[in-house]
């Protein structure tokens, strides 16, 4: 990423660019030796200052890390490595050439075949630099299996991502009703919004085995206690979810204050629904912290259900 910006930046107004005249593409090998040269004529500087000399060994320097960790991480030949970097420099010099994907009317820097040289260059000194380095980096199985001992465990983390994630696919879902179904726009209302995320998560369960979109991203997913996939289980604890955590709190507020109202003067009524609210609102932050941490809650119980991580430690 870094290395990409270094390329695209600093970006140019398109006004700037409509006005270039300067060439587009350099195809001659080896004209950076001619252009070191004409910098030591034009400027007399010592070779160490020459500015084409340093953006040739720059342009070298710049991919070592990548070949680096093609052979260290993903244990590439020297083959690969070579064919990868060049690649990976081919994509850099195309997306200057096309004017960063056309949304320049031109490029406003050049397609340098001596920066694919360079940049290939590069690749194949971090593949010779990873062997000695790899005495000092820790054994990328060990990493490996580092990794996957934590990836069998569903952090708060990961299952709060999740949530964030079936949110922010909800919020875009109702965008889209918004805009192309009128009876959403005339009827936006909070019930409508709660009926829709019942709907998303018994639907994504029934489709995706158990798992909600967020969780699929996540590699979590609902299964009943022995392990066994059950989508019809993991659809049920959000019924479940719906109506012991939104539906029956309406409803001990509505007819808590309705009773209050009745039987309770002024103050004992006041007393008393407060008393409800604030015990509806502990037991539910008390269910919700055993949820981000990884703990059975009463639904998981009732259902029958836990979250397990789906990630494939075999790769």
């Amino acid at each position: 990423m870094t290395v990409y910006f270094l390329v695209i930046l600093p970006l140019p107004s398109i006004e700037q660019v409509a006005k270039l005249t300067t060439a587009r593409i350099q195809l001659i090998p080896f004209t950076f030796i001619s252009d070191i040269i004409k910098e030591i004529n034009k400027t007399g500087n010592p070779i160490y200052f020459n500015k084409a000399l340093l953006q040739f060994l720059f342009n070298i320097v710049m991919l070592i890390p990548f070949g680096i960790y093609l052979r260290y991480y993903f244990k590439k030949s020297l083959k690969d490595t070579i064919k990868y970097t060049f690649y990976l420099s081919l994509f850099f010099e195309l997306t200057q050439l096309s004017g960063l994907y056309f949304i320049y009317p031109r490029s406003y820097r050049l397609f340098d075949v001596d920066d694919l040289m360079s940049n290939t260059l590069g690749g194949l000194f971090g593949y010779f630099l990873a062997k000695p380095l790899c005495s000092f980096l820790p054994d990328r199985d060990k990493i490996d299996e580092h990794s996957f001992r934590i990836s069998k465990k569903v952090s708060t983390l990961r299952r709060l991502t999740a949530l964030g994630l079936d949110f922010t696919f909800l919020f875009l879902i109702q965008i889209i009703l918004f805009i192309c179904i009128p009876f959403f726009r005339d009827n936006n209302t909070a019930n409508l919004f709660i009926a829709l995320i019942l709907i998303y998560y018994v639907l994504t369960n029934m489709i995706f085995n158990g798992a909600t979109l967020g969780q699929l991203v996540v590699n979590i997913k609902t299964v009943k206690t022995d392990d066994s996939n059950n989508r019809f289980l993991a659809a049920l604890k959000y019924i479940l979810f719906f109506i012991m955590y939104i539906f029956i709190p309406i409803l001990l507020f509505v007819y808590t204050g309705i009773l209050c109202r009745m039987y309770l003067p002024g103050r004992e009524r006041f007393i008393a629904y407060s008393t409800v609210i604030v015990l509806t609102f502990l037991y539910l932050s008390f269910e919700f912290i055993l949820a981000i941490t990884g703990k059975r809650t009463l639904i998981d119980r009732l259902s029958k259900t836990k979250v397990v991580s789906t990630f494939d430690t075999t790769l």
